[in-house]
């Protein structure tokens, strides 16, 4: 590599024939003009062996860079899966809606309270009879639209102040009676297309509870009381319920009497192994894209 290198070569000959020319005695016997034209040989190879060894190493260097930023991405980009599938824990959501009913049942000092009463419930019964448990369906043509949307409001703002995901939390009684809580990103409080449903609470009448169910397939109870608040709002969710699934589709109410309910700890156990699942996949893929880290300058 050093001989051919023709810059060096024609650099030597010149600084020969300078010696040449301005020198008396014979060229190839001139040591000096030897030794320098030697020296600038040898510079401009070792120059060239320097500026190699850099460059490779800023190659490895930037591969380097590149794989970090790559496992840091990965890294990213599976915490970003990992909160768009948050689950929401069932347990939490119905203690809250009770100490939301609980509130609302409690009248302010020298008031009386106004929804939920035992006359208010009689006046609004759909068939003046009531159920198991104490519960009076109320026809959903005698609801109260504005204590529901306290109600709802209320909720909502529990479900969040506890934090339960890191997305806001809306929810709504749908037609069937049933209580669903979804993500509300804009936070208007109104179900959009594409925000994603979270939980479900319907009453099992016959059970004498309430079952909260996620996504997931899981599901969770809670035994109800029927006094104050608690009495309202279950009289509206039965009486939507009764009314939806009557007639032609009464073959479709949910047979809440064969469910199968989650163990007390199933949300513990269920973030215990997604987070050791999502380690482990993290794990294995930066190392995958990390490589062997072998060297190879080639030719």
């Amino acid at each position: 590599m050093v001989w051919n290198d023709a810059v060096a070569l024609n650099e030597a000959n010149h600084l020969i024939s300078d010696h040449a020319t301005f020198t008396p005695c014979v060229v190839w016997n001139d040591a000096f003009a030897f030794y320098e034209a030697n020296h600038l040989i040898f510079s401009h190879a070792m120059f060239r062996i320097v500026t190699l060894l850099q460059r490779r190493v800023n190659a490895m260097l930037k591969s380097g860079i590149a794989t970090s930023l790559a496992g840091l991405l990965s890294l990213t980009m599976i915490g970003c899966q990992s909160s768009s599938q948050e689950m929401i824990d069932l347990n939490r959501v119905l203690d809250l809606l009770v100490e939301v009913l609980d509130a609302q049942s409690m009248p302010a000092s020298g008031e009386v309270a106004v929804a939920g009463s035992a006359e208010d419930l009689s006046a609004t019964a759909t068939d003046g009879e009531s159920v198991a448990g104490g519960v009076v369906p109320i026809d959903p043509t005698k609801a109260d639209p504005a204590a529901e949307k306290t109600f709802l409001a209320a909720f909502a703002q529990k479900l969040n102040s506890a934090a339960l995901i890191t997305s806001p939390i809306g929810v709504k009684i749908d037609d069937t009676g049933a209580i669903l809580g979804f993500k509300d990103p804009n936070q208007n409080s109104t179900m959009d297309s594409g925000e994603q449903k979270l939980f479900s609470i319907e009453i099992d009448a016959e059970g004498q509870r309430l079952i909260a169910s996620d996504e997931q397939g899981n599901r969770r109870p809670h035994q109800y009381r029927s006094h104050g608040f608690h009495g309202f709002l279950l009289g509206t969710m039965l009486g939507r319920q009764s009314n939806f699934y009557s007639g032609d589709r009464a073959s479709m109410k949910p047979n809440f009497r064969t469910q199968t309910m989650s163990p007390q700890n199933y949300h513990s156990t269920a973030m215990a192994k997604s987070k050791s699942s999502s380690f482990g996949s993290s794990s294995s893929s930066t190392r995958s894209k990390s490589g062997s880290g072998s060297f190879s300058f080639g030719k």
